[in-house]
């Protein structure tokens, strides 16, 4: 028996279970970021271009990712925790609102509190 059917559904998109979110230290001259993504090693050459760093000076550790169907591919918040840190001397994270994540980011990082707002 062979069934046609044409079938219709509103769009669906990527959605992880875990934010879009990046933690990164700067100690002894190199930057270590952990981030939620599903391509670090493009996200270790986005931070080597971004703050002017050989490869050796920049590690990006990958930890579970519980599901990204290709949401996950993109890491801005790991750049950016990347410039922070490094600005700071401290470490700093950045994450994306769950419902807001194509266009809102939270920035957070060491110091006293004056020095990083979110």
């Amino acid at each position: 028996m062979v069934v046609e059917q044409t079938w219709l559904d509103s769009y669906v998109a990527h959605a992880p279970m875990e934010p879009h979110a990046a933690v990164a230290a700067v100690e002894a001259g190199k930057v270590t970021v952990w981030a939620g993504t599903q391509t670090p090693f493009p996200l270790k050459n986005q931070v080597m271009q971004a703050l002017k760093l050989p490869a050796d000076k920049v590690r990006v550790i990958t930890p579970y990712v519980g599901g990204g169907f290709g949401g996950k591919s993109a890491s801005r918040q790991g750049v950016e925790a990347a410039r922070l840190a490094l600005l700071t001397g401290s470490p700093c994270g950045c994450s994306g609102a769950a419902r807001k994540s194509s266009s809102t980011t939270r920035f957070a990082g060491g110091g006293d509190q004056d020095s990083v707002r979110p």
